[in-house]
């Protein structure tokens, strides 16, 4: 019986990618991302083996437009069509700004940091979608992938012996999407698209900022994410 099950169902799945009428298929849609994530200030004491202190906790939450560059293959059936695409997508630097850095009798005044934030996102995508009429359609689907994440942390009023160098960094997380699309026909192969995607892209973290000689501070966001709503043109 699980023999008969398999046979049918690679017999179905032939039949109906014989049936599809495949084509290749690009998109480029600006994007507007709200970014979101819990911003973090660790505090370490080097002389003590890197044990760390208590986290002051804040809400990263920033707006940063966008650019998603996509390319792959459309299988096309009769009422429904298969995406299978590479996406390139790239966001302007959002920050995170933290002030005053040092508490104390003998801490410098008005200091402060940011952390300025920049997500370049990978991802394999598939969509499924269905035509609703012969000039628009709906999809959903998603991706996975990678999120290369560039930070840079600049400061002021930092005086020595407060040492503000080696302040860049670059974190790589495993990256997902999920999101939903409509799309309409505005010549025999061009399409304006319009949609929304969940972006997960994982976890910043700066470079350790060494304020004293015993002590380094380190600014992280978690749980980075972003809703993302975008305005394209799709060819194929």
């Amino acid at each position: 019986m699980k023999t008969f099950y398999t046979f049918t169902l690679a017999s179905l799945f032939a039949a109906s990618t014989a049936a599809a009428d495949t084509s290749f298929y690009a998109s480029a849609t600006p994007m507007y991302a709200f970014l979101q994530g819990s911003s973090l200030k660790q505090s370490v004491d080097l002389s003590q083996g890197y044990s760390a202190l208590p986290l002051n906790s804040t809400h990263f939450h920033e707006n940063a437009p966008g650019l998603a560059v996509a390319a792959g293959f459309e299988n096309d059936f009769n009422r429904a069509f298969l995406r299978t695409t590479a996406e390139l997508s790239l966001f302007e630097p959002s920050k995170m700004s933290y002030s005053p850095l040092y508490t104390g009798n003998d801490a410098p005044s008005n200091t402060s940091a940011t952390l300025n934030v920049q997500p370049y996102v990978l991802l394999a995508k598939e969509y499924f979608g269905v035509k609703l009429t012969q000039n628009m359609s709906i999809a959903v689907g998603g991706g996975i992938g990678e999120s290369l994440i560039r930070n840079t942390m600049s400061t002021s009023n930092v005086q020595p012996p407060f040492n503000a160098s080696n302040l860049s960094k670059t974190n790589h997380h495993f990256a997902y999407a999920l999101g939903a699309e409509f799309d309409a026909k505005i010549s025999q192969r061009t399409r304006l698209l319009l949609g929304y995607e969940y972006l997960s892209l994982g976890r910043v973290d700066s470079n350790n900022f060494v304020d004293t000689s015993n002590t380094a501070t380190q600014y992280s966001v978690k749980n980075l994410a972003a809703n993302v709503l975008y305005l394209g043109i799709g060819f194929g």
